[in-house]
């Protein structure tokens, strides 16, 4: 108040925007003595018979203030408008009961898409209205009723679209945390001064259902910090739900109910399986929020995605994805039509379709992939097909209460993680099968394997998700062999879909069986669900390989030792004997290590396997350890053993490894390559990436499927590292790029990702008269197992035989 003391007045409406016969009006005038500056007094009003926000139907009131000062002269009153202030509010309440999200006192399971928030001209802000309005309905079209903003609020615009379009969204703060604000003295008044604008800003929003204040901490400044910033939060806004940290990466997530300053554990999950959603990682889904009594129980001995997650709570996974490319040939022209060629979009999209272009070329993928188009396509497929499993895992497993995919838009260093490009348009099949998984109800069809020898027990397990009330309707399920379309299963009854999660058939056979003549091929089981409200249908494939071949006592040898390798092989037939520098040529030797070189982290990363340091495939200076020394001397051996004609496969690959190491965690190539061949090995699964690897009609894969990606069949020796920059005959081949540029975490600020680069994940090497087979396909890991591991060794023996 800067006029000081005197008469005012204020009035304020009260408008229900979807409704103006229920608007409301009041004014009233004060008298001000003695004043300050800063004048505060408390407007109090009931709304009666109001309407609740929901995104189904977003109601929103509108609060309009008039501030007038009064004088009076010798006319009468003078009334000076001083001034004017409209606000947007809407009536709601989330919060959690039951081990389960509620909305206005219903319970909702939560379908959120991540968003970053970035656009192809202005970069971090919205190119336009009508941009910002296709991509929230977009993500509502999926099937999505959440959106979570990550590294930067909002602009208040877009708020306002969520608010009258109707999706929920999470107050996001900008703050990256991961790696970022760097630290300094500044930092902790930073953040607190991020928290607190943000929510001042943004706290009318019926939108806004929570407060997200950290994401995936790793360093103890910002952890000492969870605690007086919730409360903060609180003080500032105590109608709404807060979450201290996304991820739980520091000491397990907690979240704070409205109106209390009281945290509980709530397991907050982020994980990035890959493209693979094998037995074992759908499993790893199910075993959340279990003890490991009930996991034993159900069968379930996967690990457990996410950090800090503990049984009996509420969960709730929230990050979770895969990806690929945009086709990047349209948006090419998009960019050169409507772009700005000094901004980084237009620079690194066009970049990366002219390098992977020539990366398609270089490969020999230019004959399988007629065109770009469709070599970002086939990545698209890829993405929806691992969305789609992933989402049924989660939404198997009654104790999830919701999850968020990763992401609703492209750009930058996640440019691969879009189910939109960034001119927003759909993404193929990314977009179609996430939208299909998003569905209020769903059927999910699982078999115990994907791959089985003939004369296994197929299990089949049909589920009916339902997040709707209960439907009667006709169910049936169909197996029928792939290449005859003959129905060898059929069974049709009537059922009635309960609502959450339930068992709806069961399938139990031998393979062949008496009642089911499933002989060796390939096999689709189909499964409709008709009511008058819906259809529903879902399929799933399965194959069954024939296993009796036997060597009758060939001799193979064993450059270390491997158990596993030596029993499996004595059951083939073989004659096993341990490698001699002296033995005949005409013997093929195998190079193997028991233990994995790299596995996947709780949170879906490669990484280093800690139990593996002993083996050493990524030997360093020979000076520096003894078994350095005889790793080399044995690698010598079989080198020579080559060069005078033998042959030798690599189902571990001994060499350089590509890490990330420093304090910018910058990329390095670390350790020794000792082959005759010069390469690095590169981490190669994707995180939200989208990487194919795609075979060869070669002789290595007779019997199976050729020119294809290596999924669904090959799902389960599907290669996480790829042999890069290798100079032989490569087999199964990849084009990637790295995330990040350099790796390095500075260079993570919307210059977007690094170099695009090519590798091979099954290569033979020419050597003086013999060969080498590298490999870094997870056949050790499955033979036994999975047939087509079997299948894959036994023509890479019969090959150099």
């Amino acid at each position: 108040n800067g006029l000081g003391d005197g008469k005012y007045r204020y009035k304020y409406s009260i408008n229900n925007l979807y409704n103006p016969s229920e608007k409301t009006t009041y004014e009233k005038e004060l008298t001000i003595q003695n004043s300050s500056l800063i004048v505060d007094f408390d407007l109090k009003h009931q709304i009666k018979n109001h309407k609740l926000w929901s995104p189904e139907d977003p109601q929103i009131y509108e609060l309009e203030i008039f501030l007038d000062k009064i004088t009076e002269n010798e006319q009468g009153t003078v009334y000076t408008k001083l001034d004017h202030v409209k606000e947007k509010f809407g009536f709601r309440e989330f919060t959690v009961e039951n081990d389960r999200f509620y909305l206005n006192g219903e319970p909702i399971y939560l379908k959120a898409a991540f968003f970053e928030g970035l656009y192809p001209v202005k970069l971090s802000y919205p190119d336009s209205k009508e941009m910002m309005i296709k991509e929230i309905l977009l993500a509502k079209e999926a099937g999505f009723n959440m959106i979570r903003p990550w590294r930067k609020p909002p602009p208040k615009e877009w708020l306002h679209l969520a608010d009258s379009i109707g999706v929920l969204t999470v107050g996001s703060m900008a703050i990256e945390c991961m790696d970022m604000p760097i630290e300094s003295p500044y930092l902790p008044k930073r953040v607190e001064n991020e928290i607190t604008e943000a929510i001042l800003r943004d706290r009318n929003h019926p939108s806004i259902v929570q407060w997200e204040l950290f994401n995936e901490i790793r360093r103890p400044v910002l952890a000492n910090m969870l605690v007086p910033m919730s409360l903060k939060a609180r003080e500032l806004d105590p109608t709404r739900m807060i979450l201290d940290e996304s991820g739980g990466w520091a000491y397990g997530a907690n979240l704070y109910l409205p109106f209390s300053n009281k945290a509980f554990k709530f397991n907050d999950i982020h994980n990035y399986p890959g493209p693979n959603i094998t037995n074992n990682k759908f499993d790893g889904f199910l075993t959340i929020g279990n003890t490991k009594e009930k996991n034993i129980e159900l069968g379930l001995n996967a690990r457990t995605p996410g950090r800090n997650v503990v049984p009996n709570i509420s969960s709730y996974v929230s990050e979770i994805g895969y990806g690929s490319l945009p086709d990047l040939e349209n948006n090419e022209a998009l960019f050169k039509e409507k772009g700005n060629p000094i901004t980084y979009p237009y620079i690194y999209h066009i970049n990366y379709n002219r390098d992977i272009k020539k990366a398609l070329k270089e490969t020999g993928l230019d004959k399988i992939f007629k065109s770009a188009t469709d070599f970002y396509l086939k990545q698209q497929e890829i993405h929806g097909i691992a969305n789609k499993r992933m989402l049924e895992a989660i939404r198997s497993n009654p104790t999830v209460i919701g999850y968020c995919v990763h992401a609703l838009t492209a750009g930058d260093w996640i440019i691969g993680a879009g189910l939109l490009d960034l001119w927003r348009n759909p993404k193929g099949k990314a977009y179609d099968l996430t939208k299909e998984a998003n569905q209020d109800r769903i059927i999910v069809i699982r078999t115990n394997k994907r791959n089985y020898y003939k004369g296994e027990y197929i299990k089949t397990e049909i589920k009916g998700i339902n997040d709707k009330s209960v439907l009667n309707g006709y169910f049936s399920v169909r197996i029928k062999s792939k290449k005859n379309k003959k129905v060898v299963y059929e069974n049709k009854r009537k059922l009635e879909l309960e609502k959450g999660v339930s068992l709806i058939h069961n399938i139990v056979f031998l393979t062949p069986d008496e009642t089911v003549n499933l002989d060796v091929g390939n096999y689709i089981i189909e499964v409709h669900f008709n009511s008058q409200e819906t259809k529903l249908f879902s399929t799933i494939e399965f194959s069954v390989y024939d296993s009796k071949s036997k060597q009758n006592g060939k001799k193979i040898a064993l450059a270390n030792k491997d158990k596993r390798l030596e029993k499996f092989l004595i059951d083939k037939g073989f004659e096993v004997i341990n490698f001699n520098k002296k033995q005949n040529i005409d013997i093929p030797v195998i190079f193997s290590n028991e233990k994995a070189e790299f596995v996947n982290s709780s949170d879906g990363n490669v990484v280093k396997n800690e139990d593996n340091q002993d083996n050493l495939l990524s030997p360093t200076e020979p000076s520096s350890n003894q078994q350095n020394s005889q790793l080399k001397s044995r690698i010598t051996e079989l080198n020579n053993f080559v060069q005078k004609g033998g042959n030798v496969i690599y189902l571990s690959v001994p060499g350089k490894t590509r890490v990330r190491k420093g304090p910018n965690l910058t990329f390095i190539d670390e350790g020794i390559n000792y082959l005759p061949v010069k390469f690095v090995k590169n981490i190669s699964q994707g995180l939200w990436d989208g990487i194919l690897h795609i075979n060869s009609n070669h002789r290595i894969f007779k019997n199976l499927p050729t020119n294809v990606n290596m999924s669904g069949t090959y799902e389960n020796i599907a290669p996480t590292i790829t042999i890069r920059g290798i100079d032989a005959e490569n087999l199964v081949n990849t084009v990637a790029f790295d995330r990040i540029p350099d790796g390095n975490i500075m260079k993570r600020n919307y210059i977007g990702s690094g170099d695009v680069w090519s590798g091979s994940d099954l290569s033979i090497v020419k050597h003086g008269d013999g060969k080498i087979i590298l490999s870094t396909l997870k056949l050790i890991q499955n033979i036994g197992y999975d047939p087509v591991a079997e299948i894959v060794l036994m023509n890479m023996i019969n090959y150099l035989d």
